[in-house]
């Protein structure tokens, strides 16, 4: 039986990817923007502790998003330790020298996230984006792009044979490729289909969203079904006699000739992938930014410490199986209510095997929201070194896993929602549907500015940035409250609120043309200038080098830039810059 035989401890967000190359090093790629490569540590027995058995080799750097895949090319006599292949939220697909930070070249062309990699002996590489495509790349250049998704890829492989290719996609179907063009499509699955695995045989397995797994002939007909859970499924790979499964809800599957041998529970919420490494062991990678080996050989597990240490974690996570915090689980509606058509715009709680998953209707279907964990726990939730009333997971992309949200009852949600974008720069269009999430799942309201919903601002819409003024009297009217046009009160020019100014410049910012966008770091580095500027505090040139990219805006966009610009005047009128 499996059992914990060691821990790669050291991202800091979900370990999202995973694999083994082919001179025995470890990569995994998390949320937190980087990859890492692990080597065995020589200087530990097999008495040592779990988390000592491996160690960083290398951080790879390079990506201004999440890493969602890696994979490795074998070693070659210019590459005599092979090559690690990086793809990532911000669509860059890194090539790095092992043991080297920094990537050597970048494969560019999607036009969305990249969501996969897979890798071929003779230096083939496939990505998958959620854009939709399938590009194949060879000698690092690009060969072909498949089209014929309808929705974002989740997996590509190559099958034996030259230019034969096997996707999977959030469109519930896998394709078979032969020379560029669509050969076969497998329906079935109804969910999608997030990952795949060549068999020697002509055959092939896929996983979804659906819970299940499937086994096909290449020449199509579906061989066997094995309905594993309710919950999502997101990675499998082979294994010498057998196969290994994982998915949400902290579950491993191991499974022999079709059947079940062993469910291991996994401290995390979701096990995001799984992959195989010698003697039949198994590397995943969580949701609590954790990498983990399980071995089936007695000679290789963790000391017993280590083992009872991950028992008592699970332990502490698990939820009641009756409510998850207020909430009574058997009042809740099942999936199965998914099938009912709903109004635009209306919320629905879903208990799916004791997890409540959240979904709103929008143009003709259910929509995933996320996974509401025990957010009314009368005790403070800790995350990233603070502590909240409430944690919650969102998820705000097909492309990467749920992220965590923290606030406090006193909290205005549209301001926590612009710091949740800002922080895991994310497009303004989420803006509102993170804030009704935050409200429905904490119960929080708290409006710090009410807004005459008749008024629309002719130049920059209903989610408009109104610069900041104060009545002759020292009141600030509601807005829409008078007409702009005649005057009838003087209106003296203030220091614009930083909150507000920040949250229609990042707005913004995803709307200008790609030459003068800011990135996130500059993004995060407006945010400092905004609040010194509202501070009234003294400004560096390199603060105002940032401000004059963003006068460079097309005209219908820099109002709050102009805005930003008079105030700096305002303060820094002596100033030579």
């Amino acid at each position: 039986m499996y059992d914990l035989s060691a821990t790669l401890v050291g991202h800091s967000a979900d370990v999202r990817c995973c694999c083994m190359t082919a001179t025995g090093l470890i990569v995994t790629g998390s949320r937190d923007m980087t990859a890492r490569v692990w080597e065995q540590n020589p200087d530990c027995d097999t008495a040592a502790l779990a988390a000592n058995r491996w160690r960083v080799l290398c951080e790879l750097t390079g990506h201004r998003g999440f890493v969602n895949a890696v994979a490795s090319l074998k070693t070659t006599d210019d590459f005599p330790k092979g090559l690690i292949v990086t793809g990532g939220q911000d669509k860059v697909i890194n090539i790095y020298c092992t043991g080297v930070a920094e990537p050597i070249k970048q494969l560019l062309g999607h036009t969305e996230g990249v969501t996969c990699l897979s890798t071929g002996w003779h230096g083939t590489i496939l990505s998958g984006s959620a854009d939709c495509t399938v590009r194949v790349w060879e000698d690092m250049e690009l060969k072909e792009v498949l089209k014929g998704h309808s929705a974002p890829v989740w997996d590509a492989a190559i099958y034996p044979g030259t230019g034969t290719y096997l996707s999977a996609s959030g469109d519930k179907s896998v394709i078979l490729w032969k020379d560029g063009k669509k050969a076969t499509v497998y329906s079935g699955h109804l969910d999608a289909v997030r990952k795949l695995a060549v068999l020697p045989d002509k055959t092939f397995m896929s996983c979804s969203n659906d819970g299940s797994v499937r086994h096909w002939d290449i020449a199509g007909p579906c061989i066997n079904v094995i309905q594993l859970s309710s919950n999502f499924l997101y990675s499998l790979c082979l294994l010498p006699e057998g196969l290994a499964v994982s998915g949400e809800g902290g579950n491993l599957y191991v499974l022999k000739e079709g059947n079940v041998q062993q469910c291991l529970q996994i401290p995390a919420l979701s096990v995001w992938c799984c992959e195989p490494l010698p003697d039949s062991d198994i590397l995943v990678g969580g949701s609590d930014g954790v990498a983990r080996i399980f071995s089936a050989h007695e000679g290789r597990l963790a000391p017993l410490l280590d083992r009872e240490q991950m028992k008592e974690q699970l332990a502490a996570q698990k939820h009641s199986a009756q409510s998850v915090g207020d909430l009574e689980l058997s009042k809740l509606k099942g999936p199965e209510a998914l099938n009912e058509p709903g109004r635009e715009g209306q919320t629905l709680m879903i208990n799916r095997a004791g997890t409540v998953e959240v979904y709103q209707y929008s143009m003709g279907n259910w929509q995933n929201l996320g996974v509401v964990q025990d957010a009314y726990d009368k005790e403070k939730h800790e995350l990233n070194g603070k502590k909240y009333d409430f944690v919650i997971n969102v998820d705000v992309s097909e492309t990467a896993p749920p992220l965590k949200l923290g606030c406090n009852k006193e909290d205005d949600p549209w301001n926590v929602a612009q710091k949740f974008i800002n922080d895991n720069c994310l497009d303004q269009a989420y803006l509102t549907q993170i804030a009704d999430y935050i409200k429905q799942n904490t119960g929080i309201d708290n409006k710090v500015m009410e807004i005459d919903p008749n008024f629309s601002d002719p130049y920059t819409g209903g989610g408009r940035y109104v610069p900041s003024t104060q009545s002759g009297q020292g009141q600030t009217p509601a807005l829409g409250a008078t007409r702009h046009f005649p005057a009838t009160k003087v209106l003296l020019e203030n220091i614009p609120d930083a909150t507000k100014l920040i949250k229609k410049i990042t707005e913004h910012n995803s709307s200008v043309k790609r030459q003068n966008k800011a990135q996130c770091e500059e993004m995060n580095h407006f945010e400092k200038i905004a609040t010194k500027t509202s501070k009234g505090e003294t400004l560096e040139k390199s603060d105002m080098d940032l401000v004059a990219k963003l006068l460079s805006w097309d005209k219908s966009l820099v109002f709050p830039c102009i805005d930003l610009a008079r105030s700096i005047n305002k303060l820094h009128h002596s100033s030579s810059n």
